[in-house]
């Protein structure tokens, strides 16, 4: 759901950072239970690891709720795409379209310049008739991309990092009227996030590694291929008790344990625990028992990009996914490790923080998101 070229620097590089802003923890692990993928402080900073005193449940709360997009498939053009005209006639219509020039755009109805794709609103709304947004994404995107490819990276943080846009209407400084959509927006919005991890910006935090398999199997937490182990089940847990739980803070995780990448925003958790027992031959050397765990993760989906705003309707769209694992305590009760037991399990999960759309570090020739601010309106 992302260009991989894109993805390199939450995947490749594995980029680390403290996450800033979290409040004080009453207890932590020994990171020395954790390999270097896994070690939940990287996230967490410090952090509550009793399981005990852990929600079992937790949702976010209204006013920080992701919001559902399309993740501008490549093969569409990206956010080249006319999404908001119905009859595009082939695959190639996004990559060769007209775009108007200024004279021609002053005899254009409002209908009509709301039929243009997010680039060409943005390279209008900037005086930029030569339309340098709507090239770039024609050279970053392509009619033969795989169908999973896109911006999910960015549109996963967008809307865990931002409120909702809503429909406006602005004009430039020619005169010219311009309706934005909200999709319109979260297109540009998810852009700026996928930009910004092209070019190393802000502070990403990854806990797991990316699984080049392409077909895992039952592969577990210790398996000799690390990566393809994917996140702790410890570490998960952790950081959906502390960061959901705990903080109401969202974070993203790829879902799929396999060549494609798929982000999601996670919003929502529900645990039910088992008793507990001795612990296994290969758990952590301080657990001194573990505990039967299934988990029900809830998280937003992408959809067809909507002229309105999502949130609260029935165009609002989420999914949950199962989990069974164990989790390894140590004489305190402290999380130390786990093992997955159902087959599926997530590939790495990541944070990042809010970027500023005006920061000079993103601008980049003809290409300067500081204009999002004059069209990012909220309920």
């Amino acid at each position: 759901m992302k260009n991989q070229q894109a993805f390199a620097p939450f995947v490749a590089l594995g980029l680390f950072a403290v996450f800033s802003g979290l409040s004080a923890p009453v207890a932590s692990a020994d990171p020395r239970e954790w390999n270097e993928n896994n070690d939940p402080s990287d996230m967490l900073n410090q952090y509550e690891a009793r399981l005990d005193q852990l929600p079992t449940s937790a949702t976010l709360p209204a006013q920080k709720m992701p919001w559902s997009d399309s993740y501008w498939p490549s093969k569409q053009g990206g956010i080249a795409a006319r999404w908001f005209q119905k009859n595009a006639s082939s695959k190639y219509s996004n990559f060769n379209y007209y775009s108007p020039n200024l004279a021609e755009l002053h005899k254009m109805t409002s209908e009509e310049v709301a039929l243009l794709s997010p680039a060409e609103k943005y390279d209008i709304y900037r005086g930029k008739y030569n339309y340098p947004l709507v090239a770039r994404e024609r050279d970053r995107t392509g009619p033969d991309s795989k169908s999973w490819e896109g911006i999910c990276h960015g549109w996963s943080a967008a809307s865990m990092l931002h409120a909702e846009p809503v429909p406006v209407t602005v004009v430039n400084a020619d005169g010219i009227a311009i309706p934005f959509g909200s999709s319109d927006v979260k297109a540009l919005m998810s852009l700026f996030y996928a930009h910004a991890s092209d070019n190393e910006v802000g502070n990403v935090v990854q806990l797991g590694a990316r699984c080049e398999k392409s077909k895992v199997g039952n592969l577990l937490s210790r398996h000799s291929d690390e990566d393809c182990a994917d996140t702790n089940p410890g570490t998960f847990h952790l950081a959906l008790g502390n960061l959901i739980g705990k903080r109401q803070t969202g974070f993203i995780a790829e879902l799929d344990d396999s060549r494609q990448v798929w982000n999601h925003p996670v919003m929502g958790y529900q645990s039910t625990l088992g008793k507990r027992a001795r612990p296994s031959r290969k758990a952590a050397p301080s657990a001194v028992s573990e505990v039967e765990v299934k988990t029900v993760v809830s998280y937003i989906i992408e959809i067809n990009p909507t002229w309105e705003a999502v949130l609260g309707t029935p165009n609002e769209k989420s999914k949950t996914i199962e989990y069974r694992y164990t989790l390894e305590l140590d004489g305190q009760g402290a999380i130390v490790g786990g093992e997955w037991l159902s087959s599926g399990h997530p590939d790495f999960i990541w944070t990042l923080d809010r970027l500023d759309f005006n920061r000079a570090d993103l601008k980049e020739g003809d290409i300067d998101f500081s204009g999002i601010t004059g069209i990012y309106k909220t309920r």
